[in-house]
């Protein structure tokens, strides 16, 4: 019995000893066969590297002008530099019945394949936007290039224009757009729109998208040395490389060109149908997005201030006989920055006339911007939105007529200011003019004096 059960022992433990054997065995195969190389890489010099795409109505009805901005490679990957014969970016301008047969195109062009995958920012004309953007949005959302965190803005004017903003601090022209997108989400000029969102809006009951407006512009002229002649265009129609034409060239007699953003676009559905000015659209933002350190500058009395705070709150309440009301509260943090004239910031009276002059401009932006979207016959702050997930019955009422009634509703706003900081200076003397230089020259003589 002894013997047999020490042979049982034996067996078992010799059977664990197996699975263990086999295990490492399978491991150390799945390991050597997963880092055995990268069988599908893509290497920088094989492709073509789309950085923006710039989208024009074509010259043939129905058409589409496709300009694509790509990476120069040679520069990117150390070959050479960027000079005037090598710029660090070089546009591709092919026409075609659809976008997919334009990506197409510019891959055979290229000689090697377009890749979008990097694509930052996709810009539309505003001739193509106003004929609307359902079918440019239907390929976007299917390619599976283009993903749906891409960028979208419209250009007033040619959409390839933009694209030719070189001599500015960046280098690549979709990296200098997304900065511009950036500041002007931080100014309260515009709001930063992907293709998903977008999507999703004009889908959607009861709300109306918006896009962030650009358009280049030229700085003023100075002494500086020219950078490049031109920035290296291929034509869609011969193919060939246009190095002197005026529509690329970097810097004109010396005078730089960037992007500015100049608003919001208004859409109803897929169409754009007019635009949003700067007030406008830091009403806008502020209902849709809230406020992020957004600058805002009183005249009477004069302040600078910066505003943090938001999106509102909307709410919508239907009455028993079906009126509508709706009411909005915005929550705004305020910091003073900067003071004009001699205002004693720690005095309550003058604290309390601050806040209130803050509180009205906000309102007045936000009705500016109310008044021109019912101008537009458009809903961008969502409220037919907020009502048809309230109540779904009413909305299916009034969805028919709802872009000519909602201007009719009554909203109410209501704008909670809190002071956060109010500065160490509470009080601000007048300074004559006269004055600056002698005191100037007092304070440099004082420090002079100072033991060392």
């Amino acid at each position: 019995m002894t013997c047999t059960s020490s042979r049982q022992g034996t067996v078992r433990r010799g059977g664990r000893h197996y699975w263990l054997a086999f295990w490492v065995v399978l491991v150390t195969v799945c390991t050597g066969l997963s880092s055995g190389g990268c069988w599908s890489r893509k290497e920088v010099t094989e492709l073509a590297w789309v950085s923006t795409m710039a989208i024009d109505r074509g010259q043939k009805s129905g058409w589409y002008r496709v300009s694509s901005s790509l990476l120069n490679t040679r520069t990117a990957v150390g070959m050479t530099t960027a000079t005037a014969v090598e710029p660090p970016e070089f546009v591709v301008s092919v026409e075609a019945p659809s976008i997919l047969e334009a990506t197409r195109q510019t891959t055979a062009m290229l000689g090697r394949r377009a890749f979008y995958v990097h694509c930052e920012v996709i810009v539309i004309s505003e001739e193509v936007a106003r004929q609307g953007l359902r079918p440019i949005i239907d390929f976007l959302t299917r390619d599976r290039q283009f993903l749906q965190a891409k960028r979208l803005i419209i250009a007033k004017g040619k959409a390839s224009d933009i694209l030719d903003v070189r001599g500015s601090v960046e280098e690549r022209v979709g990296r200098l757009i997304m900065t511009a997108l950036d500041s002007a989400s931080v100014y309260g000029l515009a709001e930063s729109v992907t293709v998903g969102q977008f999507a999703e809006a004009a889908s959607s009951p009861g709300i109306d998208p918006v896009l962030p407006v650009v358009e280049r512009v030229s700085l003023e002229p100075q002494n500086v040395q020219r950078y490049s002649t031109s920035v290296p265009e291929l034509s869609g129609a011969t193919g060939q490389t246009e190095q002197h034409s005026p529509s690329s060239a970097i810097m004109e007699g010396g005078t730089r060109r960037t992007v500015r953003v100049v608003g919001l676009a208004a859409f109803r559905n897929d169409r754009l149908v007019g635009w949003f000015n700067d007030e406008e659209s830091f009403g806008l933002t502020a209902l849709l997005r809230g406020l992020r350190n957004t600058p805002l500058t009183l005249t009477s009395p004069r302040v600078a201030v910066s505003l943090t705070g938001g999106p509102s709150k909307l709410r919508v309440k239907v009455s028993p006989d079906g009126n509508l009301e709706y009411t909005s509260e915005l929550a705004v943090d305020v910091s003073f920055l900067q003071v004009f004239g001699s205002l004693d910031l720690s005095r309550q009276e003058v604290h309390d006339l601050l806040m209130q002059q803050v509180a009205h401009e906000i309102q007045r932006r936000i009705d500016k911007a109310l008044s021109r979207a019912a101008e537009l016959r458009v809903d961008p702050a969502g409220f037919g939105l907020a009502l048809y997930r309230a109540n779904p019955k009413r909305w299916a009422q009034v969805q028919a007529g709802w872009r000519d009634r909602w201007p009719t509703v009554p909203v109410h706003y209501r704008v909670d200011i809190r002071s956060l900081k109010t500065g160490l200076a509470v009080d601000v003397p007048p300074v004559s003019t006269d004055d600056v230089p002698q005191q100037a020259a007092s304070r440099v003589i004082q420090r002079l004096e100072e033991p060392v």
